[in-house]
């Protein structure tokens, strides 16, 4: 009995830890995403009134 409960507590925490480093991974994949978009927009955007002046 005592040994199952060891053997589950790892596996636990391993999944907790995945799922928070899923989260922060997704999350800081989402800003940079962002971050570059918004980079290449405003770049597309200056580009296109320069070209039009």
């Amino acid at each position: 009995m005592m040994y199952k409960e060891n053997f589950h507590k790892p596996f636990v925490v391993g999944l907790l830890s995945k799922d928070v480093s899923m989260y922060v991974w997704n999350n800081l994949l989402h800003c940079v995403l962002c971050c570059c978009c918004g980079i290449y927009v405003r770049l597309l955007i200056f580009l296109v009134i320069h070209l039009s002046n």
